[in-house]
């Protein structure tokens, strides 16, 4: 469902999903529950210092969609307990070892096999690059957590996570991520068991690996041609010990939640080094023999996202991803 502007009046604009039409056929359509959505809201245009998040700062959809996923991807949240103050964040974390950073034009960089790797390492550095279907290298690193407000500043303490995430049931113990299976084969992810705690010294014991292959659920995908993963992150043992301390570890200034780490395999046919042809749906999704870097060398290349949601906060995070083939210089 979606709202339309009728110039004076508001017109609540209905449109059934294939499911919704073949109940009503069959004459057994009751509306039993519903749920709300903000999918299409970009928060950022509201003022946070003034407190304007009005309708006039976030116009709402015109249009809806038969789609079961084309309108609301992620519900809003209802919490009966009024003390919850702050929704735990999902965010990719750039600052530890082995973890990748997103390259100046926002895109993560899979290499499909050893050679588009040293090419784009050579281009663009090694902190931006992850190789396709390794277990023991460079891999996304995400996070969970509080980011406080400069009004209010809750210290990332052991007694702080316990307050504002576990006694209010926002830890986020497990994750759903949904990828393309036009490119993506499996899901490599990093064991549930892992450490990521510093010591009283502030010294990072971080162990995020070896990855292992992930199991698909069967669970719908959020949007045609995606499977879903189900990941069981560990927990994010990162703590104040001084003032500041852990802050070279963590994305988040407040308490730490959870924390894995992953990677993909593509499918085969994608992942031919150089010497092979090139595969169709480079030309049919992306681009062929494209000059990414300003130099002789050309790539093909995919662009496409993970979409990872943790199942407590229902807190999501899009990673947009571009899959990389070297094809060869001029």
């Amino acid at each position: 469902m979606a709202f339309q502007d009728n110039a004076g009046g508001i017109v609540l604009d209905a449109v059934l999903t294939d499911l919704g039409r073949r109940k009503l056929a069959q004459g057994n359509f009751r509306v039993s529950k519903f749920a709300l959505g903000d999918d299409e809201v970009d928060y950022t245009l509201g003022n946070r210092d003034t407190g304007d998040f009005s309708l006039d700062s976030f116009p709402p959809i015109l249009e809806s969609f038969a789609t079961e996923a084309g309108t609301i991807n992620n519900t809003l949240m209802n919490f009966a307990r009024v003390d919850v103050m702050y929704i735990p964040q999902v965010r990719v974390n750039n600052l530890v070892s082995s973890s990748t950073s997103a390259h100046t034009d926002g895109f993560y960089y899979f290499a499909v096999n050893k050679e588009t790797r040293r090419r784009l390492e050579l281009n663009i550095g090694t902190s931006f690059v992850i190789e396709n279907d390794r277990y023991d290298q460079a891999k996304l690193v995400i996070e969970s957590g509080i980011l406080p407000d400069v009004v209010l500043d809750i210290d990332p303490t052991p007694q702080n996570k316990e307050s504002y995430i576990y006694n209010l049931d926002l830890y986020d113990k497990y994750y759903l991520t949904y990828v393309d299976t036009r490119f993506i084969e499996n899901v490599l992810l990093s064991p549930s068991d892992s450490q990521f705690e510093n010591d009283e010294n502030d010294v990072l014991y971080m162990n995020l690996g070896p990855l292992k292959t992930g199991t698909k659920v069967s669970l719908p995908g959020i949007i045609d041609n995606y499977d879903c993963y189900r990941i069981q992150a560990s927990d994010n043992g990162v703590v104040e010990v001084a003032a500041g301390s852990g802050d070279a570890h963590s994305m988040f200034s407040g308490p730490r939640s959870t924390i894995f780490a992953l990677n993909l395999k593509t499918i085969n046919d994608i992942s031919a080094d150089s010497s092979s042809p090139t595969n169709f749906r480079y030309s049919k999704f992306g681009e062929t023999s494209y000059n990414l870097f300003g130099s002789s060398e050309r790539y093909d290349f995919i662009e496409s996202s993970i979409y990872i949601q943790g199942l407590s906060t229902n807190s999501t995070l899009n990673v947009p991803i571009r899959i990389v083939r070297y094809s060869g210089s001029v």
